[in-house]
This record gives structure tokens, sequence and C-alpha cells, in this order.
């Protein structure tokens, strides 16, 4: 009897499906879009996506009330891994804000903390703090921040999820109610039917992660 012959994957099929391959890392990484969706009753969910679509709402936060590194918005974007990953390495994260006010002393960060989710228990695995924006115009100030930090190797089983928490904090000493958001249509759009705010023509509003894997090459 002759010996069986093994086809193994190629390593072009393997590497298919990252959006950037670091061959001296060993590390592939892939693009993780935010958006949201209408589900069932009508909730609007959080959605991490490494496909582009028209999120339901094109930015996602809430108001909130004067004061001093008031957490303004706190939302969990996760993705479910239905094989075994393996992530290690720099991660970065492009973060739209937009924020609305009718006063002029008003400073904003974001935070993005990347975490491993089971359905239970959640473990923090890196927290990355932007820089202070202040906002300035008496309506609408946007910027877009850029954050970047490492992930410690760690690895997830099969129906485990990463979850991307994108959180606001804001300083004022105005007494006038303020809102925080954050950019989340891959697609683009500055304005959509499904919000109450926009972005100004020329902003960003496509947030997105960008994740390493482990890659055996």
């Amino acid at each position: 009897m002759g010996v069986p012959i093994v086809y193994r994957k190629s390593a072009e099929q393997a590497l298919a499906s990252y959006d950037f391959i670091d061959i001296a890392s060993g590390t592939g990484s892939v693009i993780y879009y935010l958006g949201t969706g209408s589900s069932t009753n009508k909730i609007i969910k959080p959605i991490l996506a490494s496909e582009t679509f028209y999120s339901h709402n094109i930015m996602s936060g809430a108001s909130w009330t004067p004061g001093t590194d008031v957490k303004a918005v706190d939302i969990d974007w996760d993705i479910q891994f239905n094989l075994p990953q393996v992530i290690r390495g720099s991660a970065i994260f492009n973060i739209p804000l937009a924020h609305f006010t009718d006063a002029t002393d008003t400073t904003i960060f974001s935070v993005v903390k990347v975490r491993k989710w089971d359905g239970i228990n959640e473990t923090t695995l890196a927290t990355i703090t932007g820089t202070n924006f202040i906002a300035t115009n008496n309506g609408v100030s946007t910027t877009l921040q850029t954050l970047a930090g490492d992930i410690p190797l760690t690895a997830f089983k099969r129906g485990e999820f990463l979850r991307i928490t994108t959180e606001v904090y804001g300083t004022t000493i105005s007494g006038t109610t303020q809102e925080s958001y954050v950019g989340c249509d891959p697609n683009g759009r500055i304005s959509g039917a499904n919000d109450v705010r926009a972005f100004a023509s020329g902003d960003i509003s496509v947030g997105t992660a960008i994740i390493p894997f482990r890659i055996d090459l």
C-alpha cells in the first residue's frame, strides 16, 4: 500500500483573510469596522465586522450632564470567533468624535479597551487613552483620534468574543447639557436618516480597529 499524500493549505490561502501581513513579527492584521444595526424589537445593536456596510446610525453616543471626567459614552462592539484564534502585537484604532454643545470650554477624550469575552466573564487585555480634544465651536466640534497599543499574546476559543469598548469622557464647567458621539459608518456617510445629529462636510465617520493575529508562516 502506498503512503497517502497529505495536501496542506498553501500559504497564499492561509493568508488571504488578512488585510496586512508582517512577516518579521509573524502577525496578520484584520481591519474591523464599527457600526450599528436594528435587531429584534427595533433595538439598536453595536456591530464589529470585517466587511464594510451601511450602518443603521452614522454615529453612536449620548447626552451628559456637565462635570469633570464624566463618562459620556460606553459602547461594546463584539465579534464572535467561529474558530480558535490567537491575538498578539500592536493594534491601531481610528475613533471619529463629534461633540455638540452651546459652550466653548468642553474637553473630551476617547478610551479604547480591548477585551476577551466568553459571554459571562470579561477580561481586559489593553487600555489605550487618547489625547484631550477641546471642543471650541459653539455648536459642533469634530476630530479623529488615532490610538495605538500592544495586545499581549491571548488565545480565544471557538465561540468566544473579541470585544472593543469605546468610551468618551468629558469635562466642562458649563451648565449646558452636552452630547458626545463616536462615528460608526463603515461607508463614511456624514449624515443619516436615523440620526438627529450629523458630521460636517469633510469629516471622517469611519471607526476602525486594526487587530493583529498570530500566524504560522
